[in-house]
C-alpha cells in the first residue's frame, strides 16, 4: 500500500523491497524479531563513526525542509519526514507549547507498571485511545485511573497537540493517500458500530496515541509489531536538543540515520522496520508524540465485531481468508 513519489521533494532511495512485509505477518500485525544490541542505546559514533561496524548512512533534515520521502527498491514511498505545515509561521511556538504541555502532564500523572517499565526505553509513557488485542473481548478505549483522566483530557484538548495530530494526519493523506483512506474507513466503521467509542482527535485518522514524557525520550531498538503491519504510524519529536548531535531517528532495516528536529514528524511502518533514537546531551530534553492504529482493530472490523475464538469452524475459515 505504499505510494510512488509524486510531490516536489527529492526522495531518499533504499534497497528494501516492501513486498517482503508479506512474509512477516499474520495479515494484521507483525512478528517479533530478534534485535541487534539487546535493548542497548546506540550512539551516533557507533552507527556512523570511522570504527563503526554498521556504517549506516547519515541523512540531514532541517526544520525549514518541507518533506523527505524514503523509497523502496521500486520507488514506492515507504516512509517520510515532514517539517512544518505550509504557511504555519507560528509552528515553533506551537511545538514549544506542545512540549510544555507534555512535560507538565508527565509530572502530574500517576504512572507505574508498564507505563514506566517497558521495552522501548527508560522513559515514562501513556497510551490513549481505541485498542483491540492482547486478549480483549471487544474494541474499546484504553482504561486509565480516575485521577489521571482529567490530565489526559487536558492533553487531548490542548490546541497545540491537536495541531500536531492534524498535521501528521494530513501528511499521511498526502504521501500515502490510498493507505490513509483505508485507515479512514476503518475508523469510521469502528465508530459507527459502537457509539461508545470516540477518536482522540477529530482531525486525525489514527485510533490511538502515546505521549512519551522523557524528559529524555531515547528509544532503544524495537518494533511496534502490534500496529497494523502494512500501515504507518507518526512520531513527532519535541523538546530542546541539538538534533545534529543526538535524538536521531535510526531505521535499522534501511541502514539510515535521520536527523529529526524538534517539531518535525516521521511516518514509518513501525510494525516492520526496527527503529530507535541516538542519545541526547546532558541537560537537553526530548519528548515525543506518536499516533498509530493496532492491527487488531482492522481484524475486528473485518470480522464484524466478533472474537475469532468464539467463531464456528466455517466462520473462522472465512475470516482467515480476508486477512
Amino acid at each position: 500500500m505504499a505510494s510512488t513519489v509524486s510531490k516536489n521533494s527529492t526522495p531518499l532511495p533504499t534497497n528494501l523491497d516492501s513486498n517482503i512485509i508479506l512474509e512477516n505477518t499474520s495479515g494484521y500485525v507483525g512478528r517479533e524479531r530478534v534485535y541487534d544490541g539487546d535493548a542497548k542505546i546506540t550512539t551516533l559514533a557507533e552507527l556512523v563513526g570511522p570504527d563503526s561496524k554498521y556504517k549506516f548512512k547519515y541523512c540531514c533534515f532541517s526544520p525549514e525542509m518541507t518533506a523527505m520521502p524514503i523509497t523502496d527498491v521500486k520507488g514506492r514511498v515507504i516512509a517520510v519526514i515532514v517539517g512544518a505545515p505550509a504557511n504555519a509561521n507560528d509552528w515553533e511556538s506551537v511545538t514549544k507549547t506542545a512540549a510544555e504541555v507534555i512535560n507538565n502532564a508527565g509530572h502530574e500523572l500517576s504512572l507505574d507498571g508498564k507505563y514506566v517499565n517497558h521495552r522501548r526505553g527508560q522513559f515514562r509513557v501513556i497510551p490513549v485511545g481505541i485498542s483491540y488485542g492482547g486478549g480483549q473481548q471487544y474494541a474499546k478505549r484504553i482504561w486509565h485511573q480516575k485521577k489521571n483522566r482529567p490530565i489526559i483530557a487536558r492533553l487531548l484538548g490542548s490546541e497545540s497537540i491537536k495541531r500536531l495530530a492534524g498535521h501528521a494526519s494530513q501528511a499521511f493523506r498526502t504521501w500515502a493517500p490510498r493507505l490513509f483512506q483505508f485507515y479512514e474507513e476503518n475508523l469510521k466503521q469502528l465508530l459507527q458500530d459502537d457509539p461508545s467509542l470516540y477518536p482522540n482527535f477529530s482531525n486525525s485518522v489514527w485510533a490511538c496515541a502515546t505521549f512519551n514524557f522523557g524528559p529524555q525520550t531515547v528509544a532503544v531498538q524495537h518494533l511496534d509489531h502490534l500496529n497494523y503491519i502494512f500501515g504507518w504510524c507518526s512520531i513527532t519529536a519535541l523538546g530542546d536538543f541539538d538534533y545534529t548531535q543526538g535524538g536521531h531517528f535510526v531505521l535499522w532495516d534501511l541502514g539510515l540515520i535521520l536527523e529529526l528536529p524538534p517539531g518535525c514528524t516521521i511516518l514509518i511502518p513501525s510494525a516492520y522496520i526496527r527503529h530507535s533514537n541516538t542519545p541526547i546531551g546532558k541537560g537537553e530534553t526530548r519528548y515525543s508524540f506518536t499516533q498509530y492504529t493496532a492491527g487488531g482493530l482492522f481484524c475486528w472490523v473485518d470480522d464484524e465485531g466478533r472474537v475469532r475464538t468464539q467463531m464456528n469452524k466455517d466462520d473462522l475459515h472465512k475470516a482467515q481468508e480476508k486477512q
